[in-house]
């Protein structure tokens, strides 16, 4: 209002709470934008990585797979999220749902550990969705907490980065 003392003191009071609250609403706002956009930049990278990608959480149940991922091993996303990564990563010498398989191994030291390793040069194959053998090469590293959940460098899973390598294995 253009007049002088139109307004109560309770109802500036009232304003200002109400503007304030529009403030952090607004900022809300954009750091939701921000995260979104982090979140999709994140899911593209991973998408255009030409080496296969998955995540697993500590009781090595699949979290992530990336195209690269389905393109090497055959499976897709949809069907192994969620699952245990032995029922999938199976070694081709010993087909079966094995818990020993040489990628679960080198899952479970990451995940003791808590340091990164890569898979032995002599690894067996791994068998694909429609039953191919597939030589990988596989890096693992720990998945950490984030320092505010309270369990700060907590290890809480792992990442796994893998490459066809048959050819090299032929040869």
């Amino acid at each position: 209002s253009s007049k002088p003392n139109v307004f109560t003191e309770n109802n500036q009071r009232f304003l200002a709470t109400l503007s304030d609250h529009a403030a952090v609403a607004i900022e809300n706002a954009r750091l939701f934008d921000l995260v979104l956009d982090e979140q999709t930049r994140t899911k593209f990278i991973l998408q255009s990585i030409a080496d296969g990608v998955y995540t697993v959480d500590c009781d090595l149940r699949i979290l992530t797979f990336n195209p690269a991922a389905e393109r090497i091993t055959g499976w897709r996303e949809d069907a192994v999220r969620g699952r245990l990564c032995c029922e999938i990563l199976l070694d081709a010498e010993r087909p079966g749902s094995s818990p020993q398989s040489h990628q679960v191994a080198l899952i479970r030291r990451v995940l003791e550990s808590g340091e990164p390793l890569s898979s032995d040069p002599d690894a067996p194959a791994i068998l694909t969705a429609t039953g191919e053998q597939v030589y990988i090469s596989s890096s693992v590293s720990p998945l950490r907490a984030r320092p505010r959940q309270g369990r700060e460098n907590a290890v809480v899973g792992a990442v796994v980065a893998f490459r066809d390598v048959s050819a090299e294995r032929e040869l």
